[in-house]
């Protein structure tokens, strides 16, 4: 049988599957299949492997696919391989051999077993200031970092992670720290790791949309580390194109930097009766508060993913920065019709037949009067027309003249999202 124990990961909920019985002999079986030797791999694709593919994806659901499985146990057999070859060959079913197949057996079963895994991503942050202090929390899952590079390997290119960074780009202080449960195997593809760049989106988005950070250009890119165990080190990993641009021009807006109080004793403010409820830092220390401060409306964000609608509206806001991020305009135009789509359709509705009431959704959402809500019914429509030429291959690209339509595609979606977003605030809030 398959036993669950508690665990202490990050999602209290969590829990760690034991490989008992009938879940155990998948595993069995396949590693009885295998043979050591000089001249081949230790792997050996064919109908035991796919047993113990399909078995595992079962029983550790919803934290990997069978895709995940392979690349599981290719990693644990190379390992295995690397350590053995040489000095011992042979099938692993012979007698033997029975310490080597016991070893592998546990070795993958034990790495199978620590699965929800803690994983966490760091993204550099190049162009914010160094954060005095260890932590800046927004969410359990998510807070600001001020670290140096850590001295770790680099996974993908074999070399010391410093070499990320040149002498005139040093490494940055400051990183955006982002945890899930499940696994990843070091790919920004992979379920977990795509949860935490999607959590990066979302942040990016609310820290921009409210005017907190600006992201003007400059040449900086930010890059990524990655970490699947609580004691497992850091390791260099890819991130999308976009998600490099965006955190590499994100900074803090400092006409938004406030704190309250009176001003510091001393000072010419301070002379006068009254103080000031709302100010400038003008030290330091009163930096970092109004840095603090400033992260307050993320929180705020992330304090609402209960309510029942926040899974929609986080999902338009990736499709959105998806699509402002693109750098084709046809999937941008894509991504934000289905950003409009995640917040305003249903997953019984089939978008082609029922284009109007979609239409009616948006316009009664977002208008506030008859004549505001006709001309945005006419709008949206509009934006759905081009959609579904490109979605049903009538037209292979946007038009030249149909460009326009992608900045209204785009402003629509944000406008939405804001009005959805105050909704589950209220919400959660009332």
């Amino acid at each position: 049988m398959a036993t669950v124990e508690s665990s202490s990961n990050l999602t209290p909920t969590a829990g760690k599957i034991k490989l008992q019985g009938k879940y155990l002999s998948p595993l069995v079986e396949y590693v009885n299949s295998l043979e050591l030797r000089d001249d081949m791999f230790l792997i050996a694709p064919g109908p035991k492997f796919q047993a113990l593919k399909e078995s595992m994806a079962r029983v550790f659901d919803p934290h990997i696919e069978v895709d995940d499985v392979q690349s599981i146990v290719f990693r644990q057999c190379i390992q295995f391989e690397r350590k053995w070859s040489g000095k011992r060959s042979g099938a692993l079913s012979s007698e033997e051999n029975q310490d080597l197949r016991d070893e592998l057996i546990g070795q993958i079963k034990s790495f199978f077993e620590s699965i929800p895994r803690p994983c966490t991503l760091r993204l550099s942050l190049p162009s914010f200031p160094r954060l005095a202090g260890p932590v800046r929390r927004v969410a359990e899952d998510v807070r600001f970092v001020s670290v140096a590079a850590p001295p770790t390997e680099n996974k993908l290119r074999g070399g010391p992670l410093s070499l990320l960074f040149s002498e005139t780009d040093p490494a940055p202080d400051t990183w955006l720290e982002l945890m899930a449960t499940g696994y990843a195997d070091h790919s920004p593809n992979s379920r977990t790791a795509a949860e935490c760049l999607s959590m990066a989106k979302q942040c990016a988005f609310v820290l921009t949309g409210l005017g907190l950070c600006t992201t003007h250009w400059n040449p900086r890119r930010a890059n990524a580390t990655f970490s699947d165990g609580a004691s497992e080190p850091f390791y260099a990993m890819e991130i999308p194109e976009a998600v490099q641009r965006l955190y590499g021009r994100l900074q803090i807006n400092e006409s938004k930097l406030r704190v309250r109080g009176s001003a510091p004793k001393g000072t010419e403010s301070d002379q006068t009766l009254l103080t000031e409820p709302d100010r400038e830092p003008r030290s330091d220390e009163e930096r970092l508060i109004a840095i603090d401060n400033m992260l307050g409306p993320l929180r705020r964000y992330f304090n609402a993913r209960s309510e029942q609608d926040f899974q929609q509206v986080a999902a338009a806001i990736e499709w959105y920065q998806d699509s402002v991020y693109a750098d084709n305009d046809t999937f941008a135009y894509i991504a934000a019709c289905v950003g409009l789509e995640a917040l305003i359709g249903s997953e019984d509705e089939h978008l082609d037949s029922l284009s109007k009431r979609l239409a009616d959704r948006y316009a009664f959402l977002i208008g506030t009067s008859r004549k505001d809500r006709e001309e945005l019914r006419q709008q949206y429509n509009r934006v759905l027309r081009v959609r579904g030429e490109l979605v049903h291959g009538k037209a292979a690209r946007l038009a030249p003249k149909e460009r326009s339509l992608l900045n209204t595609a785009q402003m629509m979606l944000m406008r939405l999202i804001w009005k959805e977003l105050n909704r589950v605030w209220k919400a959660v809030e009332s």
